[in-house]
């Protein structure tokens, strides 16, 4: 058992040193924060029955920064190959640091966190996006829990988000969006509109999965979002685009001081492509899609993003006659309410469906009196 140790120190207005021995018998001060030295006194007590039930104790958990756990939030990524990396340290670097980060992880209360939703909504962040961002500050908080950096995580606030995906490209737009974009990612907008792919998936294509021979292309069993592989035929449009992407490879090889084992590769070091926001709004402009603009002429949002594309193409693919099973298998849909979610259907396509039943009874009729 350790020994126990007397004493609780005031330190400030709201802190107290409290000291105690842990199993080893090396002595430990912590500073906590306490309104009194009872409530300081409880805190030891508290530490010397965790000690005592053999639970580690971490003297630093109210000093450690989030931007710590934010960083053992990109290592837990990195260490299980999770596909989503790059998305979520975007998220880190580009919101949730900036905020969060300086700040000592005790001192993120849930009302801290309600103050941040308003803060992105008022930025005209959507509810998805903020939903994603705070599961990457819940995952920071759990992992911190499980290492026992800190001893206790605020509630976070749920949000409530609207899964309705809103946007479609016509074919008219991906082609004009298409010819405003450098290559290669001209090739992988288009390839996005022809499969209806993830942008992940699209981004991690390797030459080794498409099968020329065999007019088709196979995604490795582990590589997509539900970790089913997936078989795409090779349609006429979407082969001229692979081989024109092989054939200006092959025609650089010598050049190139890496061989990629991407189709959509990028940089001196061809490298998969990544993001590439920067480029898609100046395409959207330039294609004279919907966007927004500061007082600069600078684009700073756009009406469509490139997950839209799949939402398109399952909408096509419907219109060429394919099923909705035939869809969810070609595009990785995993249940028929993910599917629904898309809602692929439009307004338009029941008006254009109703004129042309009209159009058919019209005809019906014009046919009975005329034989009458």
């Amino acid at each position: 058992m350790p020994r126990k140790s007397v004493g609780v120190r005031r330190r400030g207005k709201h802190s107290f040193e409290i000291r105690y021995y842990d199993a080893a018998g090396s002595r430990i001060s912590e500073t906590v924060r306490a309104s009194t030295a009872e409530v300081a006194m409880a805190i030891r007590e508290d530490r010397l029955a965790d000690i005592a039930a053999g639970i580690a104790v971490n003297p630093r958990a109210g000093a450690v920064r989030f931007g710590e756990l934010l960083d053992d939030v990109i290592t837990d990524y990195k260490v299980n190959r999770l596909k989503s990396l790059s998305t979520m340290e975007h998220r880190i670097q580009k919101h949730v640091r900036p905020y969060f980060g300086h700040l000592r992880a005790s001192t993120i209360t849930t009302a801290a966190l309600k103050t941040y939703i308003v803060n992105r909504q008022e930025s005209d962040a959507q509810n998805a996006t903020i939903k994603r961002e705070l599961e990457v500050i819940s995952r920071a908080f759990s992992l911190a829990i499980e290492g026992r950096k800190i001893m206790a995580s605020p509630s976070i606030p749920t949000l409530k988000q609207n899964n309705v995906r809103k946007e479609f490209f016509t074919p008219d737009e991906v082609r004009r969006l298409v010819s405003a974009l450098a290559d290669p990612y001209n090739d992988f907008v288009l390839f996005g509109f022809l499969t209806g792919w993830r942008y992940s998936e699209v981004s991690s294509l390797e030459w080794r999965n498409v099968d020329f021979a065999n007019d088709e292309i196979r995604l490795d069993v582990g590589t997509t979002k539900s970790d089913e592989g997936r078989v795409f035929p090779l349609m006429a449009e979407l082969r001229t685009l692979l081989k024109r992407r092989f054939d200006a490879r092959e025609a650089r090889r010598k050049d190139l001081k890496v061989i990629s084992p991407y189709v959509f590769a990028v940089g001196p070091r061809q490298k998969q492509v990544g993001e590439f926001r920067k480029s898609w709004k100046k395409g959207c402009k330039t294609a004279g899609l919907p966007h927004v603009t500061d007082a600069t002429g600078k684009v700073v949002s756009t009406r469509h993003h490139f997950h839209d594309l799949r939402r398109t193409a399952a909408r096509e693919f419907q219109r060429q006659g394919f099923t909705e099973g035939q869809i969810m298998r070609m595009c990785g849909w995993e249940t028929d309410s993910m599917f629904r979610r898309y809602n692929i259907v439009t307004q338009d396509d029941i008006r254009e469906k109703m004129r042309a039943i009209e159009a058919q009874h019209e005809a019906s009729l014009k046919t009975k009196l005329t034989s009458s």
